[in-house]
């Protein structure tokens, strides 16, 4: 990820604030790492089905697109 498309994500997260945010990063996984607080509120995931996985195990309602 360069600079830009890192400014754009900052942009989102400056827009909700107070949310706990769900991320797929897939390979940029290392970029979020070194540049949002991982340690946070929000969850960080390497893929959609790891996304799945801790939705599941955690028996979250999903929103899907149909």
């Amino acid at each position: 990820m360069d600079s830009k498309e890192i400014a754009h994500l900052k942009y989102i997260f400056s827009e909700f604030p107070e949310q706990e945010l769900f991320i797929v990063c897939g390979k940029h996984y290392a970029s979020f790492a070194a540049e949002f607080d991982t340690e946070g509120k929000n969850k960080y995931f390497i893929s959609m089905g790891d996304l799945e996985l801790y939705l599941d195990k955690n028996e979250m309602i999903r929103i899907t697109e149909d």
